[in-house]
């Protein structure tokens, strides 16, 4: 696949939330390739009070060390890796680590939009219809624009 075509480019499909307690840990790996054409990790960390969990990514004989625990209860922090890349998670010493991952993969910009209606995923649009965020529904001639009723807004 080449990227720039207009076909094909990097997007992000929700893999699962990692809650790491007291004691838990993630012993060094690489991902293996969970949907098609899949490329790197994103791991974004929720803003939660807790001690130790480092990340350690390495490559090629270098590691690069990632701490979470300083940051601010505020503010999520993420890092995203290439799939051949080793990771591990050394263990929590107290409080709660909250992680959403991400896959990135190569997609079909087709594929992608056949995604929002069937997984009824939200988008957002500017020049959309207020409220200007929805979902679509498939129709015969591509799709259609449904607005989120008013008691749905985040």
């Amino acid at each position: 696949m080449c990227l720039g075509t207009g076909q094909d480019f990097p997007a992000t499909f929700k893999y699962k939330l990692l809650v790491y307690e007291a004691g838990s840990f993630f012993a060094s790996h690489r991902d293996t390739e969970k949907i098609p054409n899949m490329f790197a990790t994103l791991v974004v960390n929720l803003p939660s009070a807790h001690e130790g969990g480092e990340l350690i990514i390495s490559h090629a004989g270098q590691s690069q060390r990632y701490s979470f625990a300083d940051s601010s209860l505020f503010a999520p922090r993420f890092v995203a890796f290439y799939a051949d890349c080793y990771h591990e998670v050394k263990p929590i010493t107290s409080g709660y680590r909250l992680c959403l991952v991400y896959n990135l993969a190569i997609a079909n910009r087709k594929k992608v939009f056949d995604m929002v209606p069937s997984d009824r995923l939200l988008f957002a649009g500017s020049h959309l219809p207020f409220p200007g965020l929805g979902h679509a529904a498939k129709d015969l001639s591509g799709y259609t624009y449904v607005p989120l009723p008013h008691a749905e807004h985040l």
